[in-house]
């Protein structure tokens, strides 16, 4: 699947179809997804954004988002540290 859906009416030939796979790789990079998965991680109650580490022991998580992205990397964040360790939130 593409996130181009004509792809095939558009990608007739060689050079078209390297651009629109080049335009889908760029976009998938920086979905909120992709971001997430490599942004953050949490392990042994260890939550690391980046180069950051926050130690979560008996600690409360609430996740307050705003904007287009917000959902979907709340969705994301709660995929990666689990709902368990959430509290809370607003998107």
């Amino acid at each position: 699947m593409t996130l181009f859906s004509n792809y095939k009416q558009i990608a007739n030939n060689f050079h078209r179809k390297q651009l629109l796979n080049l335009a889908e790789k760029g976009i998938l990079s920086v979905m909120p997804e992709s971001i997430m998965k490599t942004q953050i991680s949490f392990n042994n109650n260890i939550f690391k954004i980046k180069e950051k580490s926050y130690k979560i022991d008996s600690k409360r998580i609430f996740v307050v988002g705003a904007g287009k992205a917000s959902a979907k990397m709340a969705v994301e964040l709660e995929r990666i540290i689990g709902s368990d360790n959430i509290t809370d939130g607003v998107i």
